[in-house]
């Protein structure tokens, strides 16, 4: 038995462990394996094992990672869209993840952060709070026209009252 094999036999527990720990792309295992000092056809081989055994799925990492950033974070697709690019994770699997996201749900929690902007605001010129709305909701990875619509919704209905 030659000492890679061991060294591998060595890994496969570990990261098995790390993978079943919390869901993980391709790149953090691949940055992970480099750290055990694995050449890359070693590395290539763990990975293929570990989405063999079901421990790696990008696509399930993408659904869970969209899921965490809009729900806790309540970032917008743009920016959960950026941060998968760059952790490498590939197109197909960033599309599927982002399709977690209800259409309804989502432009329910942009208004909120209107409402939540608009109630810690000072100003009182709708230009200048619809300006500050649209770069901070901008920031966060939200569309422009569906902020536009958040703030035209939110703005009306505080009006009425």
């Amino acid at each position: 038995m030659s000492e890679k094999q061991v060294n591998i036999k060595q890994i496969l527990p570990k990261i098995a462990s790390y993978c079943a720990y919390q869901d993980r792309c391709r790149q953090e295992v691949i940055n992970k394996l480099e750290t055990f000092g694995l050449e890359s056809k070693q590395i290539e081989e763990v990975v293929l094992w570990l989405i063999e055994e079901k421990y790696l799925d990008e696509k399930r990492f993408a659904a869970s990672f969209v899921r965490g950033k809009f729900n806790r974070n309540k970032w917008g697709r743009y920016k959960i869209r950026q941060a998968l690019k760059q952790k490498q994770v590939q197109e197909d699997a960033v599309r599927y993840g982002l399709a977690e996201i209800d259409g309804e749900q989502y432009f329910e929690v942009l208004k909120q952060l209107v409402r939540q902007k608009l109630g810690r605001s000072k100003e009182t010129e709708m230009f200048v709070l619809k300006y500050k709305c649209i770069q901070y909701l901008s920031g966060k990875g939200f569309e422009g026209d569906l902020i536009q619509d958040a703030f035209q919704e939110v703005w009306n209905s505080d009006q009425e009252v």
